[in-house]
Formats: C-alpha cells, sequence, structure tokens
C-alpha cells in the first residue's frame, strides 16, 4: 500500500513539474507567462493612449466652441 502511495506522488510529482516547466520556463520561446504579461502590458497601453486621445479630441472641441 505504502508503494503504491509513493508511486502515485511521485506521478503526481513529474505532472506538476512537466506543467511548471510548460507554463513558466523558456526554452527558447517566450513562455506562456511571458507572452499573457506583454500581452496585458499592450492592452494597458492601448487603453492609455486611447483616453488620451478622447481627451485631446474633447480638448479640441472645447477650444473651437469657445474660441466662437
Amino acid at each position: 500500500m505504502s508503494a503504491d502511495i509513493t508511486g502515485k506522488l511521485e506521478e503526481m510529482d513529474r505532472t506538476i513539474k512537466d506543467i511548471h516547466h510548460r507554463l513558466f520556463i523558456d526554452n527558447g520561446a517566450p513562455s506562456i507567462q511571458t507572452r499573457l504579461d506583454r500581452h496585458d502590458q499592450t492592452l494597458s497601453n492601448l487603453t492609455k493612449m486611447t483616453w488620451a486621445s478622447i481627451t485631446v479630441a474633447l480638448g479640441v472641441l472645447a477650444a473651437k466652441l469657445v474660441g466662437k
């Protein structure tokens, strides 16, 4: 019984290490975690640029309305 439990624990350990390696360790290509971080940064930057563009457009519109 103890050998059976030990075998199952070793199998689980190998599976966990394999999953960890595939998710977080670079092997010549960016890992999934790296790609997700980059995607998150890109979305954040696009959101900031969008809000900046909207703010500028509203400022120009307000200046034209006040300038009349």
